[in-house]
């Protein structure tokens, strides 16, 4: 289900979620915990299998993934990042999400070029790249992306989207994206 807090958040619905788990059972064989963990400390070689994982230790892994995974006698690895329980502060890649969703393109990337021209940030150019080439987002979309993600200094992202939640009066609160204890 959509979040009122972001309208515009794109995700994966549930029941597209189910139809790859359903197809993986049916046509491969998910390796159980102790063969995996037995295939990691070198004791067994690796079979034929699958694995699934999960990064970002989003809140959803847990309300809707992990249920699904144990209706199907599946398990997955999932990968917590530390830094929203540490400093409070969400992930930069899911504030520019939140961002696009709550403000959409055109108004994220407008006070983008604001906040990077009063920060004297210069962007290494790379709009000739083909990232984001097969993306159905809008223009604008793709173009805040691109340069948040590619085109200014990975230690000036922050900064520059601290700029940007300040003039958009924008604050992501990290307890309705992540897991907790």
């Amino acid at each position: 289900p959509g979040s009122p807090m972001v309208p515009g958040l794109r995700y994966l619905e549930l029941e597209d979620f189910r139809k790859p788990l359903d197809w993986l059972l049916e046509t491969r064989r998910n390796v159980s915990r102790d063969e995996f963990v037995s295939i990691m400390a070198g004791e067994s070689p690796v079979s034929d299998g699958f694995i699934l994982t999960f990064d970002d230790g989003l809140l959803d892994h847990y309300q809707f993934v992990y249920p699904e995974l144990v209706e199907r006698g599946m398990w997955g690895s999932f990968y917590v990042p530390v830094g929203p329980y540490l400093d409070g502060r969400s992930l930069d890649v899911h504030l520019i999400h939140a961002l696009l969703g709550v403000f959409g393109g055109a108004q994220v990337l407008s006070t983008l070029l604001q906040v990077l021209s009063e920060l004297g940030i210069e962007c290494n150019e790379i709009s000739k790249s083909n990232r984001y080439a097969n993306v159905d987002d809008d223009e604008a979309i793709v173009e805040v992306k691109r340069k948040l993600n590619y085109e200014i200094k990975i230690e000036q992202r922050s900064i520059v989207l601290d700029n940007i939640c300040a003039r958009l009066d924008y604050q992501l609160d990290v307890a309705d994206w992540y897991m907790t204890i």
